[in-house]
């Protein structure tokens, strides 16, 4: 695994496959993991912000507890919007 520290303080890990960042005086276990391939956007909710990925197979995933419970959001709805242009 490489590690950089970027200029806003945040530690960039990068392993075969992935790429984590960690936020500074944070534990490794709380890094946040995107795997290469795979699209991401961070959607600001009205407390947290939100991290919306799409696959290779185009499926829509959130990390929010609507999407977890009822596989379906906001945060969702509003990536397709900019998708598409809206």
């Amino acid at each position: 695994m490489t590690s950089t520290t970027l200029s806003d303080g945040r530690i960039k890990h990068i392993t075969p496959g992935w790429t984590g960042y960690q936020n500074p005086n944070e534990p490794m276990t709380k890094t946040k993991w995107f795997k290469d391939g795979t699209k991401y956007w961070e959607i600001e909710g009205t407390k947290n912000t939100y991290v919306v990925s799409c696959d290779e197979r185009n499926l829509l995933k959130c990390e929010c507890l609507g999407f977890t419970y009822r596989k379906r959001c906001k945060h969702i709805t509003q990536v397709k919007e900019m998708l598409n242009g809206n």
